[in-house]
């Protein structure tokens, strides 16, 4: 028997045959799960989720397909049933946006061959009117220029394609280069036909949902208070791909093509608050970030989803870079965590501290340190952003990890992924296993997105034996994984009167071009100068209160022999004090671990530490 080909033929309606209720898409089916191969394999395809045409008809609307920036959404809706749990607000139409290039784009399951009809209802401004447009069908691809239109009734135009085969097909839109239609926008597109009648269009998250994967290191490794871990993006697509800590995120993005962009920088965000806190903690229980290898990073925050502290303006990559390679190192001190985050810089060779930053214990629970601070990590790969301006879940984002545990006596440990209570849970797009590479070179995938759906299993660890190290696991790299750009000797505390006090700072190794300023006040305030917030989160503005920050600071002063000296006057009688030294240098800045204390003396007397 002879298949008959897929012919798909553009056919739009003359404006008479249309009318006024055909303005507006009809609403399809709830979704549906569909097989389309019984192979469960963590890389084989398990099911789609579709809804089923309604009389031989499918409309794609701004809502239910995907776009790249190209496009924004517009006219934004309540819910439609059926669509929430792929997005959470409709949209009325889509314009393009001057200057962009990609696609508007609808997946569908065509399971058999059959006659093809499609109509683009679209406003259409006189200046607009006759620009060129751009379909494609699977291969195919051809351009219309739409007449002017207010939108009410479709475009004429006809296009044969020819043969095409059942399964899987996008049809696509975009606007034609050089000068673009701005102005035009496209409300929805209808397609039916014999090929529509047992067709479904496929549906996904807008934006895919993140794909988290737990790391841990072997019993062999007795006591690891350090982990190195190296990512790279085998997608074409941009992703936010970082490892969790037990203090916020430590990564960074890859965009489009795989690569960290040129200026690519690393996210290490120290939460202190979640999204609608209506205060921040207690000073004393505020994370602090205290020091960076990039001099030309500054102290900051964020106050989005949640409240916290971090740097901005560190660059890590300057000129983008194929892959990542950080490291992570905790210390557990005098109640506080301290959290030293790394990358290797490949142009140097050498590894350079991007943050550290220090906080009390969440919920006061002290570690037990016998089994080392830093046991196993979290990690995620995600895209951010909001659906009007990108919705492109149908793209798939895959990364590769490998990681290592470092023991106390310098020894790295294989990372593998974290075994733990499987739960059941349906298909999905989120997947994570053991690359074919694992036991020679220690690779995991992790992969988000797309339209096919995939069997949850727990993958099992394939034997790894002798990995070859990398040489920025060498013992003389590892060991600067200790180093920190400013090292704080002993601070002398003299002179101290009910009205000044004199403190000298020792700054072993300092050398040329480094100086030094010091914050004091009656609070242990926080790693910032002060400054004045108006608008942010409650928890950002409690922040910066005038009872959480350093009201004085000295003039910058230069530090001469490993030391330097300040005396800080018109001080309060019986007073508690804190001072905090801040330093620079040219190989990164840091602010003292801890304040220093002192009281001043009662009025006519004199005072020591």
């Amino acid at each position: 028997m002879t298949r008959h080909p897929l012919l798909a033929t553009l056919l739009f309606a003359a404006p008479a045959l249309c009318s006024a209720d055909h303005a507006r898409p009809a609403r399809l089916p709830a979704p549906e799960a569909f097989k389309t191969a019984a192979d469960s394999s963590a890389e084989n395809i398990v099911s789609y989720l579709g809804q089923p045409a309604v009389g031989q008809r499918i409309d794609l609307t701004p809502t239910n397909g995907f776009f790249d920036r190209c496009f924004v959404a517009g006219d934004p809706g309540p819910m439609i049933e059926g669509d929430d749990a792929f997005i959470r607000t409709s949209f009325g139409h889509l314009q393009w946006v001057k200057g962009s290039k990609g696609t508007a784009r609808w997946h569908l399951w065509l399971p058999e061959t059959g006659d093809l009809t499609v109509r683009l209802w679209m406003t259409v401004p006189e200046n607009d009117a006759g620009k060129s447009w751009t379909l494609r069908l699977g291969e195919k691809s051809t351009a219309f220029q739409p007449s002017a239109s207010d939108g009410t009734e479709p475009q004429s135009f006809s296009w044969s394609p020819g043969a095409g085969t059942p399964g899987k097909h996008t049809f696509s839109i975009e606007a034609p280069p050089g000068d673009p239609p701005a102005a035009t926008l496209l409300h929805f597109i209808r397609l039916e036909g014999p090929a529509i009648a047992k067709a479904r269009l496929l549906r996904a998250r807008w934006r895919p949902a993140a794909v988290h994967q737990r790391f841990a290191a072997p019993e062999s490794c007795k006591a690891p208070d350090l982990w190195v871990f190296e990512t790279r993006s085998v997608s074409e697509t941009s992703s936010y791909s970082p490892l969790t800590t037990p203090f916020g995120y430590f990564g960074t993005s890859f965009k489009a093509g795989g690569r960290v962009a040129e200026g690519g920088s690393f996210n290490f965000s120290m939460w202190l608050a979640s999204r609608g806190a209506d205060h921040a903690p207690p000073l004393e229980k505020m994370p602090r970030i205290l020091a960076t290898g990039l001099p030309d990073a500054s102290f900051s925050w964020f106050s989005h989803e949640g409240t916290g502290v971090k740097l901005r303006d560190a660059v890590a990559y300057p000129d983008g870079a194929e892959r990542t390679i950080q490291a992570l190192r905790a210390e557990f001190a005098d109640g506080l965590w301290t959290y030293y985050g790394y990358f290797y810089d490949e142009s140097a060779a050498r590894w350079k501290l991007f943050a550290a930053g220090r906080q009390p214990p969440k919920r006061g629970r002290a570690p037990d340190p016998t089994r080392g601070l830093l046991r196993s990590t979290g990690s995620f790969c995600e895209i951010p952003g909001p659906p009007q301006r990108e919705r492109s879940g149908d793209l798939v984002r895959r990364i590769k990890r490998r990681g290592w545990f470092i023991d106390r006596d310098g020894t790295p440990h294989l990372a593998a992924m974290a075994t733990g209570r499987t739960r059941r849970s349906p298909p999905s797009s989120k997947r994570t296993w053991y690359m074919d590479n694992y036991p020679t070179e220690g690779w995991m995938g992790m992969a988000t997105g797309g339209m096919e759906n995939y069997a949850a299993k727990a993958p099992a660890a394939p034997p790894a034996h002798n990995v070859p190290r990398p040489d920025y696991l060498a013992p003389d790299k590892l060991r600067q994984l200790h180093e920190l750009p400013v090292r704080f000797g002993p601070t002398r505390i003299t002179d101290v009167t009910s009205t000044h006090a004199t403190l000298e700072f020792h700054l072993p190794d300092s050398g040329e071009n480094t100086r030094a300023r010091l914050y004091h006040g009656p609070v242990d305030a926080l790693t910032y100068p002060a400054r004045e917030i108006k608008r942010g989160s409650a928890a950002l503005i409690e922040m910066f209160s005038p009872d959480r920050t350093w009201p004085h600071a000295t003039p910058f002063a230069a530090v001469r022999d490993n030391k330097v000296r300040f005396e800080i006057k018109n001080l309060k009688a019986d007073t508690r004090y804190f001072a905090r030294l801040y330093v620079e240098r040219p190989d990164g800045k840091s602010w003292q671990l801890q304040s220093e204390t002192f009281e001043t003396a009662k009025t006519g007397s004199r005072s020591a530490k």
